[in-house]
């Protein structure tokens, strides 16, 4: 089943069935094997790269996508993190190419940066995202994929329920670790969310799926 967001297992390994998001220059070298499909992003933990370097990059490779760019408050230069995001917006819209966004204490920065460019936003997945029904109703309005990892268990939105997915959205692993703990772990959250929300197995697969035509313009192998 698609993974609409997880990262290069801390082994190595980039060769699932999943949109492998990445933080920082360092990782983007990895080459995707099997079905996997790569995505090259920045974060503020640490120097942003020229924005040419990335349009260099994605020219070079129609397969790659953007991200996990975003806002991060615990970071320093917030208005050059702005900065880059909207570029990668933009950059993203010309190229056809979607963009995964990471936002910790910044959803009301996130909505404006979003709005600002409403009309033309390339297929965008909020990843990870615990933000409240008000703000995740704003961005599906403007197009974005809310995507629900592990931590939305632990967050006050997990109340809602079956609210959850009255927005477009999908399930995601964030998964970082070990490539031989990663389908446990997986199959877990699968079924937690299944629990949570109502949905049934077979909806969640069939929403990944559809999830993965939008974000990487390709179908999920069968």
């Amino acid at each position: 089943m698609f993974d609409v967001h997880r990262h290069i297992s801390s082994d190595g390994f980039c060769d699932g069935d999943a949109l492998y998001a990445t933080s920082r220059v360092s990782e983007w070298d990895i080459v995707p094997k099997g079905d996997a499909v790569l995505s090259i992003g920045a974060l503020g933990s640490e120097k942003l790269p020229d924005v040419d370097v990335v349009y260099d990059r994605l020219k070079q490779n129609p397969a790659l996508q953007i991200g996990e760019v975003g806002l991060d408050r615990r970071f320093a230069a917030f208005d050059s993190q702005r900065s880059f995001l909207e570029d990668m917006l933009m950059m993203g819209y010309a190229l056809d190419r979607s963009v995964s966004i990471h936002c910790v204490h910044a959803d009301g920065e996130l909505l404006q940066v979003l709005k600002d460019h409403k009309g033309h936003l390339p297929p965008v997945l909020w990843h990870g995202c615990t933000a409240s029904r008000e703000s995740r109703m704003r961005a599906s309005r403007m197009g974005v994929i809310i995507s629900y990892g592990p931590r939305v268990f632990g967050s006050k939105i997990a109340r809602e329920g079956a609210l959850l997915v009255a927005t477009p959205w999908a399930v995601e692993s964030d998964w970082e670790g070990p490539e031989a703990d990663y389908l446990p772990f997986w199959e877990q959250h699968l079924t937690s969310f299944a629990l949570l929300t109502g949905v049934s197995r077979e909806r969640i697969v069939e929403n990944n799926r559809a999830a993965r035509a939008i974000l990487t313009d390709q179908q999920t192998p069968w």
